[in-house]
């Protein structure tokens, strides 16, 4: 999998280190419990969010001190005045259920195939890889690492990653 990954500036390859992946034009980005954080601009991206990164690390028992290092190695003289707003709903941070829906809106949503069903019902039966954009906390991941051994997650929230990459395996 790591050979289909690229430089998101450049497009080009990039070799894999302990705690670091490197572009040879572009430069590092940090490898953050085996997950490779491929933003434009990794140092403003450890910057605004290393305070979400670190709780990250902590939560999955990955904040390792040479990982650590690095994430405060990226975010060093970045204002992080901004902070990293989770695309977590309330319910799933303090893991609890979604309040009912409305029962008409229940009734019409059994009616309807959603996205994940057609998704599902569209897909082969196995697949030789698949990439999930938006992993979110990985109901999906689960179903498709079914069809595949090859399935790589993304979302923005590292967090929404590592959550995804638990439930698939």
């Amino acid at each position: 999998m790591k050979k289909l990954l690229r430089c998101p500036s450049c497009g080009g390859a990039l070799s894999f280190a302990k705690v670091l992946v490197r572009c040879a034009e572009c430069g590092p980005f940090p490898l953050l419990a085996n997950v490779p954080v491929l933003v434009p601009d990794p140092y403003d991206w450890c910057g605004r969010y290393r305070e979400a990164v670190l709780s990250t690390l902590a939560e999955f028992d990955a904040a390792k001190p040479e990982v650590v290092e690095c994430v405060n190695a990226f975010a060093q003289g970045i204002d992080a005045s901004e902070r990293f707003g989770d695309d977590w709903t309330v319910h799933e941070l303090e893991g609890r259920s979604p309040p009912e829906l409305e029962s008409d809106a229940l009734e019409e949503l059994s009616r309807r195939e959603g996205p994940r069903e057609w998704l599902l019902k569209t897909l082969p039966k196995r697949a030789g890889a698949l990439l999930e954009l938006g992993c979110g906390a990985g109901v999906l991941s689960e179903q498709l690492a079914k069809r595949t051994r090859n399935l790589m997650v993304a979302d923005l929230s590292l967090r929404a990653v590592l959550h995804s990459r638990t439930r698939s395996n």
